[in-house]
């Protein structure tokens, strides 16, 4: 009898200590918490809907973000790490760091599935996958967009404070141009609209952001207004790779969790503001770093408390670029 009663809190005490955690996402918020969870001692599982890792835009890292990836063992062989006054930034294409993410991830056991989450099972604690099937869990983790359809599923609201638009301009230097010195300017602004310039070795980028669609004039308008002549010319000349009429949101759920659920919000999910700042992938990766906290100490309402007060920074940082009335009347 005894040894019946000890097998059975044995087998408690195992399931306790290694959850099974699945994933909804498998960008840098869901693959970075797929590591903390993995390291926590769970059973993770990834479900992402794309075969492969291509996308090109260039993410901005800030130091606690770098020491993140120094920790979890993630960091991309194409990270270009400078100084800038102080600090540390780090520049590299998102392609990058999540295939580092993902290797990393997998080299700890994360099984990684390729398929799209279409909602929950009526009972029990079951997401349901388009290919695979129903998929059982006890903690699931909504890292899956600004779109996200594990937070609409559940019921979790949003507050849509604000939204944009903005474009970027992509200068590439040719094969017998020297590198450029790296360059990270503050935004410059005229009438509603923002810009700023990045300059890289191989790339100078330019942001722009106001309350409507960018055109191909108003960046050379802007880059003149700016005293960037060069990119001005550039952009006459058809040698710049342009993005146009893209959507920026300021928003945050209202609430990041559901404890009957078992669902944790994470990232763009939980929040996200404009590619302006460059703070979406860092807060991302904090939102893992959270997440991994939450794995320790299945605590709810500090998981809350953390994500709110980070998602309050996100927040702040970012009003400024939406707040087109006050930005005219300046």
């Amino acid at each position: 009898m005894k040894l019946v009663f000890v097998f059975i809190m044995f087998a408690k005490l195992t399931f306790a200590a290694s959850p099974s955690v699945v994933i909804i996402g498998g960008g840098p918020a869901g693959l970075s918490s797929a590591i903390e969870a993995k390291q926590a001692g769970a059973s993770v599982k990834v479900i992402e809907k794309r075969g492969a890792y291509e996308r090109e835009q260039m993410l901005f890292l800030f130091e606690h973000s770098l020491d993140l990836l120094k920790k979890w063992k993630a960091a991309p062989a194409g990270l270009s790490v400078v100084g800038v006054g102080d600090r540390r930034i780090g520049f590299v294409q998102i392609s990058e760091l999540e295939n580092a993410l993902l290797h990393r991830a997998k080299e700890l056991g994360v099984e990684v599935i390729q398929d799209q989450f279409v909602g929950f099972s009526k009972k029990g604690r079951l997401a349901r996958l388009k290919k695979t099937g129903s998929i059982p869990y006890d903690l699931l983790i909504a890292a899956d967009g600004v779109h996200s359809l594990v937070r609409q599923s559940i019921g979790i609201e949003l507050d849509r404070l604000s939204q944009g638009k903005a474009g970027a301009a992509f200068f590439l230097l040719g094969k017998d141009q020297p590198p450029n010195p790296i360059e990270v300017l503050p935004h410059v602004q005229h009438g509603s609209s923002f810009v700023r310039k990045f300059q890289f070795p191989e790339l100078t980028l330019v942001f722009l952001q106001g309350p409507q669609s960018a055109t191909k004039e108003d960046f050379i308008r802007l880059c003149k207004a700016s005293g960037w002549d060069l990119q001005a010319k550039q952009v006459a000349a058809n040698e710049a790779l342009l993005l146009l009429d893209v959507d920026v949101f300021l928003q945050r759920a209202t609430r990041f969790s559901l404890k009957d659920r078992g669902v944790l919000l994470i990232g763009d999910a939980a929040a996200t503001g404009s590619f302006f700042r460059g703070k979406g992938a860092n807060y991302a990766l904090e939102s893992a770093e959270i997440a991994g906290r939450f794995f320790q100490t299945n605590d709810y309402e500090r998981f809350e408390v953390e994500l709110n007060q980070a998602t309050d920074v996100l927040v702040e940082d970012n009003a400024f670029l939406f707040q087109h009335e006050e930005s005219q009347q300046r």
